[in-house]
């Protein structure tokens, strides 16, 4: 069952690039070039990748749901053993933006953010008809900077969450926008909360988690921490009306943050980007949906691109 499913997949993605190809156009990198590469020797990672990952055979768990509390424990372990190096923190992200998002969290529990770190869900905030969005708070009290996390597109069908998160997708007035504006009143509160009560949060998202990110970095930045970075993994991007709201607030307002695109994924090819941009290549092209999915992080070798966001933008109007 597992090799078909990754057979069929592969498949449908070769198809999707070859009919996106002429629209899915490369980006247009930052003068002078502006590179990182890293490379990855963590055999836990790897096997991680093989047992966990998207195109895994095995039990597929990154960007998509599950409801076992067993798969909350593995992304746990995973967490737990990540090494110290230069990339810790975007690993660090990219498994809690692809992987912990799609876990089954509640009010209460308790999770890994590192060896040492162990945060509590906080709250769990419905968006829209299920779709969730949690609060995460360190166990020790100012030893570390709430998160709230935003879970990415759910193509479960079977379920209304689902559902709600692919007529968010299909937004026509931007990506998730009609749905984060419906939620805003509850995500504002958790943020007051957390400015008031502990100290301000930042926020992380994939995808349609992603954009979320993007539009509290937009409406909620009064709120945001200004000093530990907010993160847009492959996000879609946002309007012309939305993205003169971000030029419009003084630079000194605007809170930290990184958003990474990848090289390849035609979800970030919608709309504009904001600012800060980074797009991650492999040491091979990837397919549409192989760029969306793939743990970045966990690749043997992947490069950092700075992306001229003006001139990218540009050709996009």
């Amino acid at each position: 069952m597992g090799e078909m499913r990754v057979k069929a997949i592969k498949s449908w993605d070769k198809l999707l690039t070859w009919t996106l190809s002429p629209k899915n156009q490369p980006y247009h990198l930052a003068s002078p070039l502006d590179q990182k590469v890293f490379q990855v020797k963590t055999p836990e990672l790897f096997q991680f990748d093989e047992n966990y990952g998207y195109f895994s055979i095995y039990h597929p768990i990154v960007g998509i749901v599950t409801d076992a509390t067993r798969d909350i424990e593995v992304t746990n372990c995973v967490l737990k053993t990540l090494p110290p190096s230069e990339d810790h923190n975007f690993t660090q992200d990219e498994i809690l933006a692809k992987v912990m998002a799609y876990r089954p969290l509640k009010k209460g529990m308790k999770i890994q953010i590192s060896e040492k770190e162990t945060y509590i869900i906080d709250a769990v905030i419905d968006l829209w008809h299920g779709m969730p969005a949690f609060g995460l708070v360190p166990e020790k009290k100012g030893s570390g900077t709430p998160l709230l996390l935003y879970r990415g597109t759910d193509l479960n069908l079977t379920s209304e969450k689902g559902w709600a998160s692919i007529l968010s997708d299909l937004d026509t007035t931007g990506t998730g926008h009609t749905t984060y504006l419906r939620a805003r009143k509850e995500i504002r509160a958790w943020l007051e909360k957390m400015k008031k009560n502990e100290k301000p949060a930042r926020v992380i998202g994939f995808s349609l988690g992603g954009v979320f990110v993007i539009y509290t970095l937009i409406y909620e930045y009064d709120l945001l921490n200004m000093d530990a970075k907010s993160v847009a993994f492959n996000p879609p991007g946002i309007s012309d009306e939305v993205l003169d709201e971000w030029k419009a607030l003084p630079e000194k307002k605007r809170p930290p943050h990184v958003v990474y695109v990848n090289q390849g994924d035609f979800v970030s090819q919608i709309g504009l980007l904001l600012t800060n941009v980074w797009e991650l290549t492999l040491d091979h092209p990837m397919g549409v949906i192989e760029s969306h999915v793939t743990l970045i992080s966990v690749q043997p070798l992947f490069k950092m691109t700075a992306v001229d966001v003006p001139l990218e933008n540009q050709s996009r109007e």
